[in-house]
C-alpha cells in the first residue's frame, strides 16, 4: 500500500494555515496532489478497502450510532493492524483523503467558517492531540481496537458506552495510565454500565474528579495487577463519591448492580 509521505503532510498542513478557509485538498484532491507536489512512498500493509462502506449519519441512524457500527466494519478490515503501526499518521491521513473521502465529509461536515481547522482535526491530525479523539478515521479504529480487548463485553455493549458521550471517552481513553491497561478500563466499564443501569446520570466534572483520582491510585500502587474485582471493589466507591451518590438505598442498587453487568 502507498501512502502519503511525511513532507507531504507537512505540505498539507501548511497550505491548510495559509489558506484557512479552502477546501480545495477535500473537493479535489488529486489536483492539489499536483500543484502542492505531494508524493506517495510504500508501506507495508497489506489491507483492501474494496467491500469497506463506512456508513453516513441520517434520519434512521444518529452520529453516536453511525460511529458505533462504523468502528466495528473499520477494525474488521484493519484488525491485522498493529497497535504501533496504528500510531502512523501517514495512513490515516492518506485515508482520509482517499478511499474514505467521502464518509469523513459527510461525517464532519465542513463549516462555513473555520474550514482549514475543521480539515485539520478530521482528515490531519491538529495539533498534539491523540489518535483517538479527532482524526475521522484513527479514532473508529482504536475504539474498535479497544472493544476487542475487553472480556467478557460484546463491541456492541461497549460502544453504546464509549459513543454515548464523548467527555466520558476522552477522560477514559485519552489516559494514559487507565487506557493503557485493559483490566482498569475494563473495571470503569463495569461500574459505568452499573451506574447507568441504576439512573445514575454521567457528570462531566465529577468523571474528571473520578479519573484523576483513578490515575493517582495507578500512580502509587500496582492497580493494574490485581484482579478485575479487586479493581471495581476499590474504584466503585470512588465513582459513586464523585457522582454524589449517598444514599443508601441507591448505593447498594449500584453496587449489586456489577454482578448483572457481567451476566448481561
Amino acid at each position: 500500500m502507498k501512502v502519503l509521505s511525511l513532507t507531504s503532510l507537512e505540505l498539507i498542513g501548511e497550505y491548510l494555515d495559509k489558506n484557512p478557509d479552502s477546501t480545495a485538498l477535500v473537493d479535489d484532491f488529486q489536483a492539489m496532489y499536483s500543484d502542492l507536489g505531494l508524493q506517495f512512498v510504500d508501506a507495508e500493509y497489506d489491507i483492501s478497502f474494496d467491500d469497506v462502506k463506512l456508513l453516513s449519519p441520517d434520519d434512521d441512524l444518529d452520529e453516536k450510532q453511525t460511529d458505533a457500527k462504523n468502528s466495528a466494519i473499520l477494525y474488521q478490515a484493519m484488525k491485522s493492524l498493529s497497535p504501533a503501526e496504528a500510531t502512523d499518521d501517514r495512513l490515516w491521513v492518506t485515508l482520509c483523503f482517499g478511499d474514505f473521502n467521502q464518509y469523513v465529509s459527510s461525517r464532519w461536515k465542513i463549516p462555513a467558517k473555520g474550514r482549514a481547522k475543521n480539515i485539520k482535526n478530521h482528515w490531519t491530525f491538529q495539533g498534539a492531540k491523540p489518535l483517538t479523539r479527532d482524526n475521522a478515521l484513527s479514532r473508529l479504529w482504536w475504539m474498535g481496537h479497544l472493544a476487542s480487548q475487553i472480556e467478557g463485553w460484546t463491541s456492541e455493549q461497549v460502544f453504546k458506552i464509549l459513543f454515548n458521550n464523548s467527555d466520558y471517552r476522552q477522560s477514559l481513553v485519552d489516559r494514559s495510565g487507565t487506557s493503557s491497561n485493559i483490566q482498569v478500563v475494563s473495571a470503569i466499564l463495569a461500574i459505568t454500565k452499573s451506574a447507568f443501569d441504576q439512573n445514575v446520570e454521567f457528570k462531566r466534572a465529577s468523571f474528571r474528579r473520578f479519573m484523576e483520582e483513578v490515575n493517582f491510585i495507578a500512580g502509587r500502587s500496582n492497580l493494574a495487577a490485581l484482579d478485575l474485582s479487586e479493581i471495581i471493589k476499590i474504584l466503585q466507591p470512588i465513582y459513586l463519591e464523585a457522582h454524589n451518590v449517598t444514599n443508601g438505598s441507591a448505593l447498594k442498587k449500584v453496587m449489586q448492580g456489577i454482578g448483572k453487568v457481567f451476566k448481561d
